[in-house]
């Protein structure tokens, strides 16, 4: 396992933390994205669903 103060000092705490930050944003947004869609697929679904059963 690496040492990421280590990494960090040695590289500049600035550069490393920014590098840090950057990864966690852009895995933050991807799983954003990914659950919006999960959720937006859902609730399509269970609209479809609600109405059918609504209209019986």
């Amino acid at each position: 396992m690496v040492d990421h103060t280590l990494v960090g000092r040695a590289h500049g705490d600035d550069a490393g933390n920014r590098f840090v930050i950057n990864r966690l944003l852009k895995s933050a947004i991807d799983w954003g994205k990914r659950a919006i869609m999960e959720v937006l697929t859902l609730c399509t679904w269970s609209d479809i669903r609600g109405n059918s059963a609504v209209a019986q």
